[in-house]
């Protein structure tokens, strides 16, 4: 919920974000109470912002130098990933 605001000291958890996020309220079945998603998906998704924002401070970190071919191996396999799962 952020550092500042009213909600800041408040737990969070998946199961929580998808009831605030307005998630549930798109899932079930109609005349029925919300749903809460199969998946994980505030944990998935979560961890694979995470795992971004990591990788892209290592590749600032980097600079003009050149990047292991592994590294860039990961970053293309996680941008494919995130593609296909978009669509």
């Amino acid at each position: 919920y952020g550092e500042q605001g009213p909600w800041r000291d408040k737990p969070a958890f998946d199961l929580v974000e998808q009831a605030v996020s307005g998630h549930m309220s798109i899932t079930g079945e109609p005349n029925r109470p919300p749903a809460r998603n199969g998946s994980p998906t505030a944990d998935i998704s979560t961890a694979l912002y995470t795992a971004i924002a990591c990788m892209a401070g290592l590749l600032a970190r980097v600079g003009d130098r050149l990047i292991d071919g592994s590294a860039r191996t990961k970053l293309r396999n996680l941008r494919k990933s995130l593609a296909e799962a978009a669509y």
